[in-house]
């Protein structure tokens, strides 16, 4: 008998089971803590492999291949499906920073601790979207500006912040599509392509053209010293509807496709010759549908460089080799767009880390593989406040600084793993519980980053 029963109230376990009870006891603890450690084991294999080999499973094996050659063949399928080789690692001189202002814009004195804090993580530039944040000031433009928007005087310490810490400046100004804080006011509705959404002007009415080219003197005016100014043109959702447009394209055979391009070009041209030192840059969007040919006939700007922009996590997979290849016969040097908050939910008012980092790691991908044959000059990190001008805010800038700092520590090249907490992005951003900083679900990481306590607060 194993179990005394003298009483039901005292069964107990004969002495000489005890030991090896015992015995089994820990050895299923040990099988535990060995389960724990393949497990742990496994993820960092999966997380290694995930971020230094990107698998394509559509490339067709060769055979026959000769001796002479396997180093060479070896090297172009590594190219081919995007393998970073450890002493070409994909590097991105310009990291622009992108402030979205036409939701919860700061104050100026919360850029005279935010640039400093841009500059020691890596960044080398600000895009500044100012919306109805400019003060616009004339005839045509006097009542676009918002009540708070910054005087010109702000404008000058903005200026000098960006050039203290070596920050460039690029101003945004939409031309084309999201001009609803322009196109919402009464005096300006005539200019709408469709009257009931004020979203896109239309590039046919006679005064388009004055009214975008005084926008563009005013905000170069006042950043005499920028090399480039991004003239927005994404997401024109209506085009050739009002009935400029459509007699336009009916008496002079012109497609949607030249519609636009022929306002890209019109913008382009005023740049040229006004200003012919300053670069273009543009969301490449539109292009996409458009054929090698649509854009070769129009002849765009030498200086035009397009913005390729993509925010989800599979960025390798979403954009295809054909579009890299038209890119690289039309344009000279491109850009490319990742995100650092605002790109999740237009209601979203947390960050997931996980999703902007796998974003920067998919781009560079994407850069590692055709960075032979196109002409890459940066990244913007887009931070978005709104989805357009009348959407609720979303990601206010605080809570995107941590999940900005971890990506631009991944585009500066250093490959921290995923299992361990962000220690070096902590002692920068004087946090006191790292892992916090990956997510909401490891409690507040006690940070001293500006705009702490808006971050504290949604946490």
């Amino acid at each position: 008998m194993i179990y005394s029963s003298k009483s039901n109230e005292n069964i107990q376990i004969i002495p000489r089971y005890k030991k090896k009870i015992k015995k089994l006891n820990n050895l299923k603890t040990a099988r535990i803590y060995v389960a724990l450690f393949l497990a742990i084991l496994l993820i960092g294999f999966y997380y290694y492999f995930r971020e230094h080999i990107v698998v394509r499973l559509d490339i067709p094996l060769k055979s026959n291949v000769k001796k002479e050659n396997l180093k060479k063949y070896m090297m172009q399928e590594l190219d081919h499906i995007g393998y970073i080789e450890p002493e070409l690692q994909v590097t991105l001189d310009e990291r622009i920073i992108h402030l979205d202002l036409k939701g919860a814009p700061p104050k100026i004195s919360y850029f005279s601790r935010l640039f400093p804090l841009i500059a020691e993580l890596g960044g080398t530039g600000i895009l500044i979207e100012y919306e109805d944040m400019f003060p616009y000031n004339g005839t045509i433009l006097k009542n676009v500006s918002a009540l708070n928007a910054y005087s010109l005087k702000e404008i000058t310490i903005i200026n000098r912040l960006a050039r203290e810490n070596n920050l460039k400046v690029i101003p945004l100004i939409q031309t084309f599509g999201h001009l609803e804080f322009l196109l919402k006011l009464q005096q300006y509705k005539d200019y709408r392509e469709v009257f009931a959404y004020p979203q896109v002007i239309c590039p046919s009415h006679p005064h388009t053209m004055s009214l975008i080219e005084d926008m563009i003197d005013q905000i170069i005016a006042s950043h005499p010293d920028i090399e480039m100014l991004h003239i927005g043109c994404d997401e024109v959702y209506y085009l050739g509807f009002c009935e400029r447009c459509t007699n336009r394209m009916i008496n002079d055979n012109v497609s949607k496709n030249l519609l636009f391009l022929e306002h890209v070009k019109a913008i382009s041209q005023i740049l040229n010759k006004k200003y012919p030192h300053i670069r273009i840059l543009l969301w490449d969007d539109q292009f996409r549908s458009m054929t090698e040919t649509d854009l070769a006939e129009v002849k765009l700007n030498e200086n035009l460089e397009p913005v390729i922009w993509r925010y989800t996590k599979e960025v390798y997979d979403e954009l295809g080799p054909s579009l890299w290849d038209m890119y690289s016969k039309i344009f000279r040097k491109v850009w490319i767009a990742s995100a650092y908050k605002g790109a999740i939910g237009s209601n979203k008012y947390m960050s997931d880390v996980n999703h902007y980092l796998q974003n920067h790691r998919s781009w560079l991908s994407v850069v590692a593989e055709h960075k032979r044959r196109v002409n890459f000059r940066g990244i913007i990190m887009a931070g978005w406040q709104r989805y357009d001008h009348f959407a609720v805010l979303c990601e206010l800038l605080p809570i995107g600084i941590p999940a900005l700092a971890m990506s631009l520590r991944l585009l500066k090249g250093f490959k921290d793993s995923p299992l361990s907490p962000p220690t070096e992005v902590s002692k920068v951003l004087k946090c006191h519980q790292p892992y916090g900083l990956i997510g909401s679900a490891f409690g507040s990481p006690k940070c001293e980053f500006p705009g702490t306590y808006i971050f504290h607060f949604a946490v």
